[in-house]
């Protein structure tokens, strides 16, 4: 099953230590935690709003 990121919606998500399978490190925001989606659907619509936020900082 695919992992996502909370934050940024982005599936490039990998464990932060292998051997604590409880903290996952997003490669894209930077997110660093426990919580992590595996609803696809969900973690569309979160890297659409993340995108229009960081769209409007630029």
């Amino acid at each position: 099953m695919t992992k996502y990121c909370p934050v940024c919606g982005s599936s490039n998500v990998e464990w932060l230590l292998p051997q604590t399978w409880s903290v996952w490190y997003c490669k894209d925001c930077g997110y660093i935690g426990s919580l992590i989606v595996e609803d696809g659907e969900l973690a569309e619509k979160i890297r659409k709003e993340w995108e229009k936020k960081h769209l409007q900082r630029e």
